[in-house]
């Protein structure tokens, strides 16, 4: 898992906010006429939020003000624990009514197309595209091998939800809740295997990249420096201690089948490791020294993942880690080591 952020944050939630009050005004006047039932539930969920102050005649503008702030809300917890005290409010049945009028208020399926909104005086069209761009990851934070680039006005990359929109209604269009991902990770893995909080893996928005670590079989001198092709394994680690990280990291590892696929790269190990082998050697150490530009231009192409940001490029905290272990390695077996 990569952590990943907005690259402008105020300026999404901004443009986002804006987004959801015009779907809203939208979907509200469509709602007056084909959802009746739902409105009714809807208004009455206002009252019952608010008891001091009544509903003006159509009431919706004060019925859906929550829902519209709860697209930019960036804790997604307090978000959950607030539906589920909303829902209590209501009988079974209603409960289903009213969470269909927060799905027919909000259209996540209509934000693929988007709409054109006014922001600084200017007609943008914000969508589901325009928002994935503006988290700057090119690599799904998910499994970190998959790239997701956008294509002229397409986009490569799934919007996963992490909390499914079909338990949480209220979260279907935040912007905090909707994760850049690749086709593997959210449809053919998670799919519909998250039902409910018990379920969460690693939250990209929140969780550090580091709580999952990229290891591979070192015992001795022998094997840190001998190891065949054959020999590589991959195992994938959790550096946390606090108990509800490691159960994500542990869903995390389970849900995107991560140590599985990662089996395909034990060939990717091998060559890392035998040329980090060769840099930390005194006769490639003396030719470098003799020969420095040459030879700079090889290390830059066998370690070029050094200067490469690990959210727009495949496998570069793999490799990162795998030379973190080589290092921690040669330390703790007493090898001088030169690497880097």
């Amino acid at each position: 898992m990569i952590k990943i952020q907005y690259c402008d944050r105020k300026w999404v939630e901004k443009c986002h906010l804006e987004y959801v009050k015009k779907r809203i005004q939208k979907s509200a006047a469509n709602m007056k006429t084909k959802y009746v039932k739902e409105l009714e539930i809807l208004l009455e969920l206002q009252k019952k939020l608010n008891r001091k102050s009544k509903p003006s005649n159509d009431g919706m503008e004060e019925a859906m003000e929550n829902i519209r702030k709860i697209a930019i809300y960036p804790y997604l917890e307090e978000l959950i624990a607030m539906q589920k005290e909303w829902f209590e409010l209501f009988e079974k049945d209603d409960r289903k009514i009213l969470s269909e009028a927060i799905k027919n208020l909000l259209i996540y399926d209509s934000f693929y197309n988007g709409l054109g909104i006014e922001i600084d005086q200017k007609m943008i069209q914000w969508n589901r595209q325009k928002l994935l761009v503006e988290n700057n990851a090119k690599i799904c934070p998910y499994c970190g091998r998959q790239y997701i680039t956008s294509w002229r006005e397409e986009t490569t990359a799934c919007c996963d939800h992490y909390y499914p929109k079909e338990s949480f209604p209220l979260l279907s269009i935040n912007m905090y809740n909707l994760v850049p991902s690749c086709y593997v990770c959210n449809s053919v893995l998670k799919g519909r295997n998250v039902k409910n909080e018990s379920d969460l893996h690693l939250y990209p928005y929140q969780d550090d990249s580091e709580i999952l670590k990229f290891k591979v079989k070192i015992e001795n001198a022998g094997s840190l420096y001998n190891i065949s092709e054959e020999a590589n394994s991959i195992e994938i680690i959790s550096q946390v201690d606090d108990e509800p990280q490691i159960a994500r990291a542990e869903k995390s590892l389970e849900l995107f089948k991560l140590e599985e696929i990662y089996q395909y790269h034990v060939k990717d190990a091998f060559k890392l490791r035998k040329a980090l082998k060769e840099e930390s050697s005194e006769a490639y150490q003396k030719i470098f020294s003799e020969n420095y530009k040459q030879l700079e231009n090889i290390s830059n192409y066998a370690f070029s993942y050094r200067q490469k940001d690990m959210l727009n490029e495949p496998l570069v905290k793999f490799r990162r880690d795998i030379e973190e272990q080589f290092k921690e390695s040669c330390a703790s077996l007493g090898i001088d080591d030169s690497v880097g």
